[in-house]
């Protein structure tokens, strides 16, 4: 009991991670993710309560909250303040300032035992604090007109620069999936070249499918036309990225070329996100038939897609709320899942790179246990020091991640560039979120045809290289 209060008092207030009798062993970089997680998700449900509209109504419906909001707080009689976009845009902006502050501190730490690395995965009383005190401290930066142009401008930013790194990741990650199984097909292996064909043709299928299904859903009738554009427009990038990549497979530099599996993993997902911008897309009302140009005053809605799911299933009044609260849980789900991502791909220097060198971090071989290790296994619970020798992410990205996933989720929860209108309850069919999803679609084969494109580049760079080195 002593040594579990001692633990627990060295994370709160000194450098040690964090760990619990009441859970298994943890390592103490599995620790300081899972904390940091809590709070970024912590400040994401809070955003989502302060957007909400059915939030905004019921604090008016309590006189203590009421009081508390007018005397001791003074943001007006109904809470006005403490709620809306202008709210979000405070707790986003304080969770990206705390998330950079550990950015610029934990830059070019290498392992565990560093000074730096004391304040990234301890002092997690302090963390908090400073944290809350971010939060209250916004709220003393007047809300002018400017100032919200600004934080927009800034957030657009940010939450473009979030897209961008997501996108790069998949293409990485496709493209090192494709060398490693592609690598072990070349090696006489016909279960790795069956393996790469059965992936291959399954994310074909899937990219297929769903043109298919988003021509059949979203594009029946004539009112619908412009979604067939979008839908073909998507359909046909995916035809230009396979293309490409057959272009670059007939290569003589085989680090120069690129992969089917690559394309159809990215063809798959582009197909996706043209099929979710079809998802939140607004009614579309069209003038009534038999009318001249003239008279194209009266309009009626076409029905441009299903109905969704909770509109038919939950036709009550919290119908609109639950559906919201699944799309922000939805919403939070992907954004961590990025996030996670992104220390996974840009491992650090030191024990890491074996794990990267892997392919499968989760999967990877486990280094030598020293003595304080087998004690803890043997205890139950306790910290695993695995990171002594090296870190096995980058501390400082990993941060920087964060800081960008909170402008991400600022951009979303506020409608992006139409706040005024930003409401939790109508988070699922916006124009602005159609259109960020739709373009992050085509940003997506962009993407990957420029890399193919510079892959085609250095073929030409580096084909004499390639020759002299295999007639040595």
């Amino acid at each position: 009991m002593k040594g579990c209060c001692a633990e627990q008092a060295s994370c709160c207030c000194g450098g040690s991670p964090c760990s619990t009798p009441c859970i298994p062993p943890v390592k103490e970089s599995t620790s300081a993710r899972l904390l940091y997680i809590i709070l970024f998700t912590c400040g994401a449900v809070l955003c989502c309560a302060m957007v909400s509209q059915t939030v905004a109504d019921e604090l008016p419906q309590y006189p203590k909250v009421v009081e508390f909001c007018n005397i001791t707080l003074s943001v007006g009689q109904s809470c006005g303040k403490l709620v809306g976009y202008v709210a979000v845009y405070r707790i986003c902006f304080a969770m990206a300032a705390f998330f950079l502050i550990f950015t610029v501190l934990t830059i070019g730490t290498a392992n565990s035992k560093a000074c730096m690395a004391g304040l990234h995965n301890g002092i997690w009383l302090f963390k908090v604090l400073i944290l809350i005190g971010l939060v209250i401290g916004m709220w003393f930066i007047p809300a002018k007109p400017i100032v919200l142009n600004i934080a927009l401008y800034i957030g657009f930013t940010g939450a473009a620069l979030f897209i961008f790194m997501q996108l790069w990741l998949l293409i990485d990650f496709a493209s090192s999936w494709n060398s490693k199984w592609s690598a072990r097909a070349r090696s006489d292996n016909k279960c790795w070249y069956i393996a790469l064909i059965f992936f291959t043709l399954f994310f074909y299928f899937v990219a297929g499918g769903l043109t298919w299904i988003c021509a059949r859903l979203f594009g029946a009738s004539l009112d619908c036309l412009r979604n067939i554009y979008f839908i073909g427009a998507s359909f046909f990038l995916c035809v230009i990225i396979t293309f490409f990549t057959f272009v670059t497979c007939f290569q003589k530099v085989p680090e120069n070329r690129g992969g089917i599996l690559q394309a159809s993993i990215v063809s798959a997902y582009i197909m996706y996100l043209t099929w979710a911008a079809l998802l939140v897309e607004p009614d579309i009302f069209v003038p009534l038939a038999n009318q001249t140009m003239s008279q194209q005053t009266n309009m009626t809605k076409a029905i441009c897609g299903p109905i969704s799911f909770s509109s038919s299933f939950m036709e009550g009044g919290n119908g609109e709320l639950i559906n919201a609260i699944i799309a922000a849980l939805l919403l939070l789900a992907m954004v961590l899942y990025a996030c996670l991502g992104t220390f996974k791909a840009f491992m650090s220097t030191g024990s890491s790179n074996e794990i990267y060198e892997s392919g499968f971090w989760c999967c990877a071989s486990k280094d030598e246990e020293s003595q304080e290790d087998i004690e803890v296994r043997r205890r139950g619970w306790g910290l695993i020091r695995n990171e002594i020798n090296g870190t096995v992410y980058n501390y400082s990205l990993f941060h920087l991640t964060f800081v960008l996933a909170s402008f991400y989720i600022m951009m979303t929860l506020t409608n992006w560039y139409r706040p005024e209108e930003a409401t939790l309850e109508s988070l699922n069919r916006t124009w602005p979120p159609f259109w960020v999803r739709l373009g992050s679609a085509w940003l997506c084969g962009v993407l990957y045809v420029v890399k193919l494109m510079y892959l085609m580049c250095c073929d030409s760079w580096t084909r004499s290289d390639y020759q002299q080195t295999s007639t040595r």
